[in-house]
């Protein structure tokens, strides 16, 4: 499998490998996927955290850039597991991000930028 793979083919082989009830090792082996990408995309999908082609992150990561940055205390939200691990992002519009660990920091700036924030 190449290494530009679309967002659609990472989905369907995805799908396939949850139907095939083999190992994420045996899987890539057989479909001549790294398993750290494979496991990778298992993990966004189920975080829900969206795939970015990688020709795409490297044209994001290009424009982002990082501004002037205030920080500003926040406390846990009183409904957050103990075990919730990440990060909030409150914007000073008032909107708040709130990104699991391991998301993509260009998709968290592009996110961040899009949302007409400081980045």
């Amino acid at each position: 499998m190449s290494m530009a793979t679309t967002v659609a083919e990472r989905h369907r082989l995805v799908e396939e490998w949850t139907s095939s009830g083999l190992t994420q090792r045996e899987f890539g082996r057989l479909h001549d996927v790294k398993v750290s990408s494979l496991n990778r995309w298992v993990l966004a999908i189920r975080r829900g955290v969206p795939m970015i082609p990688r020709g795409e992150r490297a044209a994001i990561a290009a424009r982002a850039t990082i501004g002037p940055i205030a920080f500003r205390e926040v406390s846990p939200a009183a409904s957050a597991e103990k075990d919730a691990a990440g990060v909030r992002i409150a914007l000073p519009s008032g909107v708040e991000l709130d990104i699991p660990v391991g998301t993509d920091v260009a998709y968290i700036q592009a996110l961040v930028t899009a949302l007409g924030g400081p980045c």
